[in-house]
């Protein structure tokens, strides 16, 4: 019997040190527990944070469009252009000046007779030999650009779009 008692204490022992192992193993991965999910909420809470924010600001606005540069059409202009043999000769041409960005549209339109008499007598210069080519064009258009800015203070011509010309 004093061996049975032997036996049965070591698997009272045994039976007793399960339930000791068990509480030191909960003991020891509860803090290891409680630090992963701790370590998870604060990750998923920053990056929801992160997506609601972007999700709620949405992609940055597309910087607003340049406003156009500002255009004046002028009124046709009907001229004798310097005569070449017997023959009288007339040009016919309407155009738009386009402005430099920012430039004041009521400056070109004040001074619209002095603009139009300098252009005039601009064109009544020309032969008609001068004005068939492109490169007779491209001329008359720097010219006028240059005839223009030359009378304007606060605005600036950039361009010319002819819109009709007509040599007959």
């Amino acid at each position: 019997m004093a061996d049975d008692k032997k036996v049965a204490e070591p698997q009272q022992e045994a039976q007793d040190s399960q339930p000791r192992n068990r509480s030191k193993r909960l003991f020891l991965l509860l803090p290891v527990i409680l630090m992963l999910g701790a370590a998870g909420f604060v990750g998923w809470t920053y990056m929801n944070g992160r997506l609601t924010s972007t999700i709620q600001e949405g992609p940055a606005p597309p910087p607003p469009p340049e406003s156009p540069a500002p255009t004046v059409s002028l009124k046709p202009f009907v001229v004798n252009l310097v005569e070449d043999g017997d023959v009288p000769r007339y040009l016919k041409i309407e155009f738009d000046l386009e402005l430099r960005r920012g430039s004041p549209v009521e400056e070109v339109e004040a001074k619209m007779a002095e603009l139009r008499d300098a252009i005039i007598v601009l064109l009544s210069s020309k032969r008609p030999k001068d004005l068939i080519t492109i490169e007779g064009k491209d001329r008359l258009r720097d010219e006028i650009i240059t005839r223009v800015n030359s009378r304007l203070q606060a605005a600036t011509a950039t361009r010319v779009f002819f819109k009709q010309f007509i040599i007959q």
